[in-house]
């Protein structure tokens, strides 16, 4: 119930002292925004994944072509240009590896992120139901107020 609190605290804090009370509909509606917003940052991380993993395979498949020219050039006895293809390759390689820690790092934080996405889902879904079963039981108090004066005339 933290996350939602803290939605209302900062939806108070804006509003002036003048200003009539909010509903609990517009924190749920503000929560709502705020929670597609969230997915929105969710899967622009998960683009960015995705383009990471196709740039790490691309660097990969050129430390490949790298080291294939290497090994030609080193047939035709050509050491001078065998030495600057594996040079190459070997740059590849680290550039490969860094990326692939780097990928790592991401990966993490999108799961974060993701267990993240789902607490504040069940926290406002709860949040919701509550708010529901609260007008449920005014509106069914309301009726039994409204019978009872009703037959009490």
């Amino acid at each position: 119930m933290g996350i939602v609190n803290r939605i209302i605290q900062i939806y108070r804090s804006r509003t002036s002292k003048t200003e009539e009370p909010v509903s609990f509909e517009v924190y749920l509606e503000a929560a709502n925004e705020r929670l597609r917003e969230f997915a929105v940052i969710v899967s622009r991380l998960e683009s960015e994944l995705l383009t990471a993993k196709e740039r790490q395979q691309s660097i990969k498949k050129q430390e490949q072509q790298f080291r294939q020219q290497a090994e030609q050039e080193a047939s035709l006895q050509n050491a001078e240009a065998a030495k600057r293809y594996l040079e190459q390759a070997y740059s590849s390689k680290t550039l490969a590896a860094t990326m692939q820690q780097d990928i790592q790092k991401l990966e993490e934080r999108i799961s974060v992120m993701k267990e993240r996405y789902s607490e504040l889902t069940r926290v406002i879904a709860e949040a919701s139901g509550k708010h529901d079963a609260i007008m449920l039981r005014n509106l069914a108090a309301a009726a039994e107020i409204e019978a009872n004066k009703t037959i009490h005339k």
